[in-house]
């Protein structure tokens, strides 16, 4: 049997070895930047219906966009409702209002459809003129989601692989800490939600990296300018 040299699978850049794993790398992936302009929706659900009714409206929501079958990608992130066409955009709303959600959803999501009129969202639900409570629940939610390890930021991108999962896109694997995901719902305070909530960051950093989403940039750099254009000095 022939044996297997040492650093065989590695490869040669130049003068470096690069191991097999680093052609995964996404160290130039930001959470800040880029993950939380697509997770943000999580959080007002969650901060208006709180955790659990949130999570739920959430799941809801993707699972019957994804039995739609207009993408193979679940929708978990926003950029994936900035290319479809107006049919596109009208099934989703009817199935929405056929399911009790429609209003709901539209409700806990009028801070960011407002105050961003060219948010994917709004070509499904209704949005109005912003108002300085818009503003004051966005500035609220983007301090809370900046901190990665807090509860807002956990519980965001928790439903993110819980939305995976629904729709049978996920597979975790046996005895992996994704498989209590229910668990989480004790973070911080049990060193077993800490390492979900360790999985689920590791997971969704690769998920919500530019590589793994179209239109990324569209909507991120809209997201962030945007905030300039309404307050220059604060967003």
């Amino acid at each position: 049997m022939t044996k297997k040299k040492i650093l065989s699978d590695h490869k040669k850049r130049g003068k470096k070895l690069v191991p097999p794993l680093s052609e995964f790398a996404i160290s130039d992936f930001s959470y800040v930047t880029e993950g939380i302009p697509q997770i943000i929706w999580y959080a007002l659900l969650n901060k208006y219906y709180g955790l659990r009714q949130g999570t739920d409206l959430a799941s809801k929501f993707g699972q019957t966009i994804d039995s739609l079958s207009i993408k193979k990608e679940v929708p978990y992130h926003l950029s994936w409702f900035s290319d479809l066409n107006a049919k596109n955009y009208e099934s989703i709303k009817k199935k929405l209002k056929d399911i009790k959600v429609f209003d709901k959803i539209n409700i806990a999501l009028s801070p960011l459809l407002n105050l961003y009129p060219n948010c994917p969202l709004n070509n499904i639900f209704i949005s109005e003129e912003y108002s300085e409570s818009n503003i004051s629940d966005i500035k609220e939610i983007l301090i809370l989601l900046y901190d990665k390890r807090g509860k807002e930021s956990t519980f965001a991108l928790a439903n993110v692989m819980y939305l995976m999962g629904m729709c049978k896109k996920l597979h975790i694997v046996k005895n992996s800490a994704l498989a209590d995901l229910p668990e989480l719902v004790y973070y911080p305070d049990t060193e077993k939600s800490k390492m979900i909530a360790s999985g689920i960051r590791a997971s969704t950093n690769f998920l919500l990296s530019p590589r793994a989403i179209e239109n990324n940039q569209d909507w991120v750099s809209y997201f962030w300018n945007r905030g300039l254009e309404i307050e220059p000095n604060e967003i």
